[in-house]
């Protein structure tokens, strides 16, 4: 409060008290300025509103309900996995971080020696779990590396090829054997599916079903639930390389230069995509988008609806053997012992990690960290979170 002396025209003095000026926030409850910060659009908006003010800096700025929104926008992967909506500031200040690191190339790399060349890496709850030209499927720690457990069931002579994780289930397949569906919090085997006996190239799980993609040029399909083989579905002419299931459709790419969709529910054909000039080695789904790699290297990107393609990325000039798309983001990695990272709206090519002495077989993405496996038998943990 102020004090001011004013003369009247009297003469004497009359002694006027003055309260300091107000501000809004004096008579506006915070929880009023944090639902409009959670109206903005863009998070630069909350960060001007909160520099605006020291109270504003401690009360808006770490306000989680505001920073889930454009977790779900920005880093929609990484929000999946967030545990309370409390980390949400927390989480987005990581990985806008690592979008930073990315393109700029920063990271801090790590190399854990497999011996074997790997076929597959998948990350669960904390756990990276790899499978190589072994029996043995391995389970480590992804913050140490250090090795937690080794799964052993698959004959000594057969080499595991292909991992997915459901439930806190993993179910993997091999070159020659059956395939097999562990526990893994205690690394007991559950069950052993009968049947096919060839090479698997690659798992998906779907509500009660598990679907393979298959070296005999069929996609095979058990229950999940009870263990019977179903009717496998049968198109393809040559080795299926992969099948993932998106939008009530099950789709497969193979090596006889063609990507199928089928109906989920009848097992139809609707539409195969020709691939004129190569193998389809690899793809994935997401966001109305097929992204193929390519035998020769080349990455093409089709219309999910209409079939067409519409993109096409190149920089790997050998085959593309995995890739997927997280955070809003491309990776790929390819037998030029090459790992690119590309922008998923524009195709721009934003890094590329050279490391491997061969070619990159298996990738996996978790909240600023790359896996990679190599032929050259080591994994790399590339984090970007540094």
């Amino acid at each position: 409060m102020t004090v001011a002396n004013i003369s009247s025209s009297s003469g004497s003095n009359v002694n006027l008290s003055v309260t300091n000026t107000f501000t809004v926030r004096d008579f506006v409850p915070i929880e009023i300025f944090q639902r409009i910060a959670s109206c903005f659009d863009h998070p630069r908006d909350v960060v001007h509103l909160a520099q605006a003010d020291k109270y504003f800096l401690k009360h808006i700025l770490p306000y989680a309900p505001i920073w889930t929104p454009f977790l779900h926008k920005h880093f929609p992967d990484s929000c999946s996995q967030l545990k309370s909506e409390a980390e949400s500031f927390t989480l987005y200040k990581k990985m806008t971080n690592v979008a930073r690191n990315i393109e700029s190339g920063k990271y801090r790399l790590q190399t854990i020696t497999e011996g074997p060349p790997l076929n597959e890496v998948v990350i669960c709850d904390g756990k990276l779990i790899s499978c190589s030209n072994s029996c043995i499927i391995k389970i480590r720690d992804l913050e140490t590396g250090k090795k937690l457990r080794e799964l052993i069931g698959h004959k000594h002579n057969d080499a595991v090829s292909a991992l997915a994780v459901c439930n806190r289930k993993l179910i993997s397949g091999s070159a020659r054997g059956p395939i097999k569906i562990w526990d893994l919090e205690t690394g007991k085997e559950l069950q052993t599916l009968i049947g096919y006996r060839g090479s698997i190239h690659g798992i998906t799980v779907y509500e009660d079903k598990i679907f393979f993609a298959s070296y005999d040029a069929t996609i095979k399909i058990w229950d999940f639930e009870t263990g019977r083989e179903l009717q496998p579905l049968v198109g393809h002419e040559e080795s299926v390389c992969a099948v993932k299931i998106y939008d009530g459709k099950i789709i497969s790419g193979s090596f006889d230069l063609t990507i199928k969709i089928w109906d989920l529910e009848t097992g139809k054909t609707l539409r195969t995509l020709v691939v004129p000039d190569e193998s389809v080695c690899t793809f994935t789904v997401c966001n109305g988008k097929i992204i193929s790699g390519l035998g020769n290297g080349l990455i093409k990107i089709w219309d999910f609806e209409t079939g067409e393609v519409i993109q096409k990325l190149v920089g790997h000039y050998n085959k593309i053997m995995t890739i997927m798309v997280y955070d809003g983001k491309i990776f790929s990695g390819a037998w030029d012992g090459m790992i690119k990272i590309w922008d998923f709206e524009t195709g721009k090519a934003l890094q590329t990690l050279v490391g491997h002495l061969s070619g990159v077989s298996t990738i996996a993405v978790c909240k600023g960290k790359i896996i990679s496996g190599s032929n050259d038998g080591t994994i790399k943990i590339w984090d970007f979170g540094v």
